[in-house]
């Protein structure tokens, strides 16, 4: 059962090379103009999601319900599906206010909270997901309260340059044609965690998202694949709340 009052739900790194294509149509105000509407076409993301993990240590498949407020709260309901029933993994919330972490990843149920900004010292195994937050569901994710950087216009596309809400440099590879974010990097402390974005189906424009993710950080790996996706949705007001 999913507890998050999500309804009628459950079912490479970017490229270094020097090539420079000729520029495309796209201006650098259109460019930034929409990235910006990618981001601000929505208050609001549900979704239910199939995860795949792999790390040295664990690996395995599991079910998340992951809701998102924009700009900065950010909610992650993991469980193992059972023949009869299911098991929860874990329960991860960020909001400006604070974090909040449940797990039984270990032989122990452990539990943690307390300010936002504590949370990767707090939670290791957690702190890739905090460092890239939004970008998980949105291609391009770009802070409303930071400017957009267009760089250059690479063999691959067009690249990049944004803020996420946990405060680090993203950049993006775009699609040169439909201005699609492909690719991403997020530039965590100490480290890089790349991205990537695949099967748009899409509504087209601001509303366009993709149906896989791929998310590398380290030797940890995640493929995150979307059986359901509601923009707009109408969250439970409890989803944010911290216990």
């Amino acid at each position: 059962m999913i507890p998050l009052g999500l309804a009628g739900c459950l079912t490479g790194c970017l490229s270094s090379g020097p090539e420079t294509l000729p520029r495309t149509e796209a201006s650098t105000a259109e460019i930034v103009s929409s990235i910006r509407a990618r981001n601000a076409g929505f208050s609001s993301l549900s979704a239910v999601v199939a995860m795949v993990y792999e790390s040295p240590d664990r690996e395995g498949t599991f079910t998340a319900v992951v809701l998102y407020e924009a700009p900065q709260r950010l909610r992650i309901q993991a469980f193992k599906d059972l023949v009869v029933d299911s098991r929860d993994l874990f329960d991860l919330l960020l909001r400006p206010e604070g974090y909040f972490v449940r797990h039984e990843l270990d032989s122990e149920p452990a539990e943690t909270r307390g300010p936002l900004d504590r949370f990767p010292s707090d939670n290791p195994r957690f702190s890739g997901i905090y460092w890239a937050r939004e970008a998980l569901l949105l291609p391009g994710a770009a802070h409303p309260e930071h400017p957009i950087e267009v760089q250059a216009h690479l063999a691959s596309g067009i690249r990049i340059e944004t803020r996420l809400a946990s405060g680090v440099r993203a950049q993006w590879d775009l699609d040169p044609v439909t201005l699609r974010p492909l690719r991403g990097v997020v530039f965590a402390p100490n480290r890089r965690i790349h991205l990537e974005y695949l099967d748009y189906k899409g509504r087209g424009g601001p509303l366009d998202f993709p149906e896989e993710v791929r998310f590398r950080d380290g030797a940890t790996s995640i493929q995150v694949r979307l059986s359901d996706l509601e923009v707009d949705a109408e969250l439970d007001p409890d989803a944010f709340r911290l216990p």
